[in-house]
């Protein structure tokens, strides 16, 4: 039986994953540049050269694509790493890619790279896809808690990219719960513990 706590991310996760994936393919694309053009603007500003490392994710169900974030740190010369789900340790690995061909249908029919490459031990900067976000920086994801594990691995900034009606005030959390330094939508930015920074118009 689910707790109070999990039953309510449950009732959120049906809820907003419905509604974003009733989104129609030009609001995806359209608007997903929006989001990656905005990240790359608060990336520019956090780091003062492109960063070496880059944690990307292959999306999913109508998750904010991230097609232009790979086309530019490639450009500038970062190293681009992918996640692999490693089921017997219940967490995800980075593998270094080189280009999208490298990647594979792999676990719950997400692209994923092989397990024979490069790993990464930490990265500079990790772009982190969710169901729905909060003004405090925390994140919803399917349950599986994988981004979640990523607590003890060394990366510099966490990004995560929503469309903006992912973003709610307040979502139930427990001291598991990832949150990222940085929440960027096609309407506004949002800074860990210090709510909205700047809105569109």
């Amino acid at each position: 039986m689910l707790s109070k706590g999990e039953s309510a991310k449950q009732n959120l996760r049906v809820r907003f994953l419905a509604r974003r994936e009733e989104s129609a393919s030009s609001f995806v694309e359209t608007v997903g540049v929006q989001i990656q053009e905005r990240a790359l603007s608060v990336v520019l500003q956090k780091f003062k050269s492109p960063p070496r490392s880059v944690g990307l994710y292959s999306p999913i169900k109508n998750e904010v694509t991230t097609s232009l974030l790979f086309q530019t740190f490639r450009k500038n010369g970062s190293d681009l790493f992918y996640p692999r789900i490693n089921r017997s340790r219940k967490k995800l690995d980075f593998f270094k890619v080189s280009g999208a061909e490298e990647l594979q249908t792999g676990s719950f029919g997400i692209l994923e790279p092989s397990d024979r490459g490069i790993m990464a031990e930490g990265l500079d900067l990790l772009f982190v896809p969710g169901v729905a976000f909060d003004e405090e920086g925390f994140r919803l994801g399917y349950g599986g808690g994988f981004y979640d594990r990523l607590g003890s691995v060394p990366i510099d900034l966490r990004v995560g990219l929503a469309y903006d009606f992912q973003i709610v005030s307040l979502l139930p959390r427990d001291e598991k719960d990832l949150s990222c330094d940085v929440v960027v939508t096609e309407k506004r930015i949002i800074q860990k513990g210090r709510g909205p920074l700047c809105r569109a118009k």
